[in-house]
């Protein structure tokens, strides 16, 4: 039956460090690799990094000159090789190189990869100045190029791809080293959230310590004034809730640098390094072109000379023939399996980067979102209001000031007083018991609160304009209480029915799907999992079209085998095809 390599699945992990005995011993790591196929049990092996490269020698030397792309091996390194955040990269790297390997099916049909995965000696191929015999996967292959017809103008081709792999080499080697440049700045930015959450953390218990009483009202002088604060007022909870969402921003990004280490600049490195499989076989070509050319001379030369021996002429015209033979055989495997095979499997390698970047960036911002939610509820500070207050004051200092909400953020905030009645009430009742009644003057309305939506919230003093005694002999207790019911009757009607929180009704603005295939939970509310009634409102409808779908991030790469099917004469690459070269 056909196996193809979606049937198949490889990948390295567990790595384990080991010192070798004596004085002078080195140390190296092993990696356990995993192979599992519809055709036979789980395979589980360990290997260390030079045993890699022997594997991938071998099949170098057996398939370069079939125009077949070995896909290359991480990138050496010399000092720290020993290093955590250096062997985790390099195990995924290898993982991406095995996948590579079981997607060609010359490479995983070949008998040193069997060996490889069965045994834990260090693969070997036929021994210096031995004659290779050709295995029955290389015989297999030369019989199919030897049906395929020699591509058009494969010489003029090759020129071409040089100067498209040069440039695209150059562009991904500025990208790799962009990257490694941002994962330093996310090292360093995650430390300094650390050093940050762990100041204000310190504050915090500053200004929660019972002792702590005249910067946060609780003196006598501030309690004989009546001087209270609600509770989203208090600077300790101020600080004790802004520490929590501090602690969030921790957890949100204390893991960026190692998720872009592995999850982009590995990827891109094997970018690179399927660019240098194919220079590998652009040089060989390069190499063969010449020794041709080369042949051609000396025997067009021996053509002419008369002393020259027939048998000698002979030979040379048959290496001329062989080399030619061979350098169409390579056109033909270089442009009917390389290329689109590489194709194929640069396509799954670059969705990958694009869902795995989309998917860390969507689960730390959706930790955030959350977060500044919890942050901007607790304390009853409308999160539109919060940006339209932060833009106005960056734009005053010539910033760039936020962008606009998303639509079905709260409203506008409910505004609290930034001068309490009881000041007003405090100063009046001073002036009345120093000051002779004639001179007392009238009392100054306090300012309205800047909220579009609450017009009627006034504080107590703006209502006795016309009787200034009276308010001047009221006591503060009775003014303080009166324009607390005030605010918190007009507070409800703002947000809504009995409600004390501006947050409840929000329209729906996020649904999808988790990471990994998980169900998110439908929400009316983009910062609150729990919510399920949207405002009414609210002309803001969900979309399914919205669904966030991410690829997970451990999907095996799957070639499609219809493509080399199709340039077999296969049936499309099904699996009952009895004649299949793949048996």
């Amino acid at each position: 039956s056909l196996v193809t390599s979606s049937d198949y699945k490889v990948w390295v992990e567990n790595p384990e460090t080991i010192k070798e005995s004596g004085f002078m011993g080195k140390s190296y790591t092993t990696f356990r690799i995993l192979l599992k196929s519809s055709e036979s049990e789980l395979i589980a092996i360990r290997h260390r990094f030079s045993e890699f490269v022997l594997l991938r020698d071998i099949l170098r030397d057996r398939y370069t000159q079939y125009g077949i792309l070995v896909p290359s091996l991480p990138q050496k390194k010399v000092i720290g090789a020993l290093d955590k955040e250096f062997v985790t990269e390099r195990m995924h790297g290898l993982t991406l190189f095995s996948e590579a390997l079981v997607a060609n099916p010359w490479l995983r049909k070949d008998p040193v990869w069997y060996d490889f995965m069965t045994s834990a000696l260090p693969p070997s191929g036929p021994k210096k100045g031995q004659e290779a015999v050709k295995t029955p996967s290389e015989q297999m292959l030369q019989n199919i190029l030897d049906r395929l017809p020699i591509p058009s103008t494969p010489l003029e081709r090759i020129y071409e791809l040089k100067e498209e792999i040069n440039a695209l080499e150059k562009q991904l080697q500025a990208i790799l080293d962009a990257t490694r440049v941002v994962q330093k700045q996310q090292a360093a930015l995650s430390l300094a959230t650390q050093s940050l959450h762990a100041a204000f953390e310190g504050w915090s218990a500053i200004e929660t310590n019972p002792t702590s009483i005249y910067l946060n009202a609780r003196s006598y002088e501030a309690n004989s004034c009546q001087m209270k604060l609600r509770d989203e007022e208090k600077v300790p909870i101020l600080v004790s809730k802004m520490t929590s969402s501090l602690q969030d921003r921790v957890s949100a990004t204390q893991d960026l640098s190692e998720y872009s280490s592995i999850l982009l600049s590995t990827y891109i490195e094997h970018e690179l390094a399927r660019i240098y499989s194919i220079k590998e076989l652009v040089k060989y070509h390069d190499d063969l072109v010449t020794a041709i050319d080369t042949q051609r001379v000396k025997v067009e030369k021996m053509e002419v000379q008369p002393s020259a021996k027939i048998d000698q002429l002979q030979e040379l015209k048959k290496q001329l023939e062989i080399k030619k033979l061979t350098l169409n055989s390579f056109y033909k495997g270089f442009y009917f399996f390389s290329l689109p095979l590489n194709a194929k499997l640069r396509s799954s390698n670059i969705r990958k980067i694009v869902s795995n970047y989309g998917a860390t960036k969507l689960v730390a911002s959706y930790t955030l979102l959350k977060s500044s939610k919890l942050l901007l509820s607790e304390l009853l500070i409308s999160p539109t209001s919060a940006i339209s207050d932060t833009s106005q004051i960056l734009d005053i200092l010539a910033l760039k000031p936020l962008d606009e909400p998303p639509e079905g953020l709260p409203g506008p905030n409910e505004g609290l007083d930034t001068t309490p009645s009881w000041i007003e009430s405090l100063y009046y009742s001073a002036l009345q018991s120093i000051t002779a009644p004639g001179f007392i003057p009238a009392p100054i309305p306090a300012p309205p609160i800047s909220s579009p939506t609450s017009p009627n919230l006034k504080a107590s003093s703006n209502n006795s304009n016309s009787t200034p005694a009276t308010n001047i002999t009221s006591s503060p207790s009775t003014n303080n209480n009166n324009n607390n019911n005030n605010v918190e009757s007009d507070l409800s009607t703002l947000i809504g029915g009995n409600s004390k929180n501006p947050f409840d009704n929000v329209d729906v603005v996020v649904s999808g799907t988790s990471i990994g295939g998980g169900e998110l939970k439908k929400s009316t509310n983009p910062f609150d999992d729990n919510s399920s009634t949207s405002s009414p409102s609210s002309n803001h409808q969900s979309s399914n079209s919205n669904d966030i779908k991410i690829v997970p991030v451990s999907s095996p790469v799957k070639v499609n085998q219809n493509l080399l099917g199709d340039l077999l004469g296969g049936n499309d690459g099904k699996k009952d095809d009895k004649s299949s070269i793949w048996g």
